[in-house]
C-alpha cells in the first residue's frame, strides 16, 4: 500500500510581554455533582499571610455552597458557583488580588455576585486599605470623582440614597495600571445584579513609585514546526482541559520527548500567569483550543455573556502566540443550540474519558484509557493534576507501542478527511 504523509508546518513570529510565572500559581477546583456545578480559580503567591486569607475565603465559600445547595430540596435544579480572580504585581512592590464570586440557579431565580479584594505592600509586609493610598486633603476630591464616574458609567441604576452612605475608607479596590474600585450591586443600586467597577488613573493616588515603571516587550521568535503523520497508521488525539497549570509544562516535555502532539483547551484567565507555557505549547507543535475564560457554564449564559467568555480567551491566546483557535470545548461538555448558533468555532467533545478528575491513582487513569481507546479516539484529560502528568509519562509510550500516532484535533480531522476521499475514489 502506498504510504501517504500529511505534513503540517507552523511559523509563529510575535512580540509578547513575558510574565514572571514564579510570581504566583493558580489553584483550580472544578466539580459537577447532581445539584451543583463548581468552577473555582484563585492565585497562590509566595506570601503566606496573603495566601491564608484568600484560601480561607475560598474554602468557606465552597463549603457553605455545598452545604446549602446539595440538599434534597434543590434536586430539580442546579446551582453554579464560580470564583474568578484578577492578580496584579507591580514591580514587586504591591500585590493585588480580587476575587469575584458568582452563584446562580439553572432557572435564573437566583443570581448572586460578590467581590472581595486583598492589596498587599510587599516591603511593609502588610495589607493596604483604601484610605492609605489617598491623603486627607484629597479625600473629598476622590469621593466626588468616584461619584461622578459611577453616574457617568452606570447612570440611572445608581441609587442616590445608597451612594451617599458609602464607606470610602474601606472600598474594595485593586492596584494595576489604574486604581480599579469595585462595588457589589446591592451596595449602590436597587436594580443591577453584576459587579460594578470604575477605574481611576493611578496618578490621583499616593503610589507614585509606580509611575517610574516601564513596560518592556520581549520579542519572541519561534522556529517552524513540522509534524509528519502517516495516515495509513491509526491515530488518536489526546486533549487536555482547564489549564495551563504548573503541571502543563511537564506534560509538554513528555509529548515532545516522544515526538507527539496534543490539543490543549485552555482557560483565558490562566494564560497571563503561564505565558511561557502557552508559548512553549504552541512552539512544540501542539494545538490550542478555547475552553471559556473562567469556566462558567456556557449553556446557562446569555448570548452576550457567551461571546465575552469565548472572545476574551481568543484574544489572549492570540496575544501570546499569534494563533487564533478554531475549536471550542464547552465547559462540562454541555452544548445547546444557543451556544452552537452563537459561535463560529467548531465544538469538540470526546469519546474516551480517562476520569483523571475523579481517580487519583495513576494506573487507574492509564488503564481506563488503554481499555477504551481505538483509532480516531478523542481522549479527555486535565492538565491541572500531578497524577495526570505522571499518567501521561506511562500512557504515551504504551500508546505508541500499540501502534498509535498522537496528533492534534486538526491533524486528526484532516487525516480522516483524506482517508475518506481516498476511499471514495477507489
Amino acid at each position: 500500500m502506498k504510504k501517504i504523509i500529511l505534513i503540517f508546518c507552523v511559523l509563529i513570529v510575535c512580540a509578547c510581554n513575558k510574565t514572571n510565572e514564579s510570581n504566583y500559581r493558580i489553584k483550580t477546583i472544578i466539580e459537577e455533582n447532581a445539584n451543583t456545578i463548581i468552577a473555582i480559580n484563585y492565585p497562590i503567591t509566595n506570601i503566606k499571610k496573603l495566601n491564608k486569607k484568600v484560601k480561607e475565603y475560598v474554602n468557606d465559600t465552597y463549603n457553605k455552597f455545598l452545604k446549602q445547595y446539595n440538599e434534597i430540596t434543590f434536586l430539580n435544579k442546579k446551582h453554579e458557583l464560580n470564583i474568578d480572580y484578577t492578580y496584579y504585581n507591580l514591580a514587586d512592590k504591591y500585590i493585588s488580588i480580587t476575587l469575584f464570586k458568582h452563584i446562580s440557579s439553572s432557572d435564573k431565580e437566583l443570581i448572586l455576585n460578590e467581590v472581595i479584594s486583598y492589596n498587599y505592600d510587599i516591603n511593609k509586609k502588610s495589607e493596604i486599605k483604601f484610605d492609605e493610598i489617598i491623603t486627607s486633603n484629597e479625600k473629598s476630591q476622590i469621593k466626588d470623582l468616584i461619584k461622578n464616574l459611577l453616574f457617568e458609567k452606570y447612570g440611572s441604576i445608581i441609587d442616590l440614597n445608597k451612594i451617599s452612605s458609602i464607606n470610602y475608607d474601606n472600598l474594595k479596590f485593586s492596584i494595576n495600571n489604574n486604581i480599579s474600585i469595585y462595588f457589589e450591586a446591592h451596595e449602590i443600586s436597587n436594580t443591577y445584579k453584576d459587579i460594578i467597577q470604575i477605574d481611576i488613573p493611578i496618578s490621583h493616588f499616593n503610589i507614585l513609585e509606580y509611575l517610574s515603571i516601564e513596560k518592556k516587550e520581549t520579542p519572541l521568535y519561534i522556529e517552524p514546526i513540522i509534524n509528519y503523520i502517516d495516515i495509513s497508521k491509526p491515530m488518536i488525539a489526546l486533549t487536555f482541559d482547564d489549564g495551563p497549570s504548573i503541571y502543563t509544562e511537564e506534560i509538554l516535555e513528555t509529548l515532545n520527548k516522544y515526538h507527539s502532539n496534543a490539543t490543549f483547551f485552555v482557560l483565558g484567565n490562566k494564560i497571563d500567569a503561564h505565558s511561557d507555557t502557552i508559548i512553549k505549547m504552541y512552539q512544540y507543535g501542539n494545538e490550542i483550543g478555547n475552553h471559556s475564560y473562567n469556566h462558567r457554564s456556557l449553556t446557562k449564559l446569555s448570548k452576550d455573556e457567551q461571546r465575552e467568555q469565548i472572545d476574551k480567551t481568543q484574544d489572549i491566546i492570540k496575544k501570546y502566540t499569534g494563533f487564533t483557535p478554531i475549536y471550542l470545548r464547552p465547559t462540562y461538555g454541555s452544548v445547546n443550540n444557543k451556544l452552537r448558533n452563537n459561535t463560529n468555532l467548531d465544538i469538540i467533545l470526546w469519546n474516551v474519558d480517562t476520569k483523571d478528575w475523579k481517580y487519583k491513582d495513576v494506573n487507574t487513569i492509564v488503564n481506563n484509557t488503554l481499555r477504551d481507546v481505538k483509532d480516531g479516539s478523542i481522549i479527555l484529560m486535565h492538565d491541572t493534576h500531578k497524577r495526570t502528568s505522571e499518567a501521561v509519562k506511562i500512557l504515551i509510550p504504551k500508546l505508541i507501542e500499540n501502534g498509535y500516532q498522537l496528533v492534534t484535533i486538526s491533524e486528526l480531522k484532516e487525516a480522516q478527511k483524506i482517508k475518506n476521499n481516498i476511499n471514495e475514489t477507489r
